[in-house]
């Protein structure tokens, strides 16, 4: 299934979108092409920057999934909303982290994009949605721009979503920002999604996470006594 929804890596099982819907309005085309000229033209000739197509997706949140720099900076700069949301909840960052783009990230964070806009779809955050789709630099980043590690509106954490997937170095990130291994949803924790989805280097990872907080735990209480 071709899907603007995909996470653009090898896992996901819905196909990249490859090539602009013919029904999509001229800026939502221009910008998911990347054509720069064809984008300021039609901005030029009165389209507004929101333009959007008929599931509400516009042409920043184009732009924002394929990577177009110069576009995205093309439409910020015409006044698009950097908040702007789809049918699905969909923010331009919820489908900058999808992408994965680091670039596109910040500039929209710094335009003054959302950090805790949540989808309607499942509940994404962008932390969420970012680890979900195995983009490392950008989980950094937003750990380090302040984001609870924990932080979703949806019962699974980044944490569950790292172990489902099998991500050991962004398990190890989320972990050392204080994110929750002992967190339960459905009655699995991440150190159980990690079995279950058959990844051993995440299950060690967590193991290890558990038994030093216990053993630190355990050496607060003797002190205490």
């Amino acid at each position: 299934m071709v899907s603007r929804f995909s996470c653009l890596v090898p896992h996901d099982a819905l196909q990249p979108l490859e090539r602009p819907d013919p029904e999509w309005p001229p800026l939502v085309t221009a910008a998911f092409l990347g054509d720069a000229e064809r984008v300021q033209a039609l901005l030029n000739a009165g389209s507004i920057p929101d333009e959007a197509d008929r599931d509400d997706w516009s042409a920043l949140q184009a732009a924002a999934l394929r990577k177009q720099v110069v576009v995205l900076d093309l439409l910020l700069r015409a006044g698009a909303n950097v908040n702007h949301t789809d049918e699905e909840g969909f923010t331009p960052l919820l489908s900058a982290v999808t992408g994965g783009a680091l670039e596109i990230v910040q500039r929209l964070v710094e335009a003054g994009a959302d950090m805790a806009a949540t989808s309607r779809t499942l509940g994404y955050t962008p932390l969420t949605r970012a680890t979900e789709c195995g983009h490392l630099d950008v989980v950094r980043y937003l750990l380090g721009r302040g984001i609870e590690p924990d932080q979703s509106s949806a019962p699974r954490t980044a944490l569950m979503f790292a172990c489902e997937q099998g991500y050991p170095e962004i398990a190890r990130a989320l972990l050392e920002a204080g994110a929750d291994p002992t967190a339960s949803y459905q009655n699995e924790t991440p150190l159980d999604l990690a079995h279950k989805h058959n990844h051993p280097e995440v299950a060690s990872l967590l193991r290890e996470w558990i038994k030093r907080g216990t053993a630190s735990e355990e050496s607060q209480s003797g002190s205490a006594d």
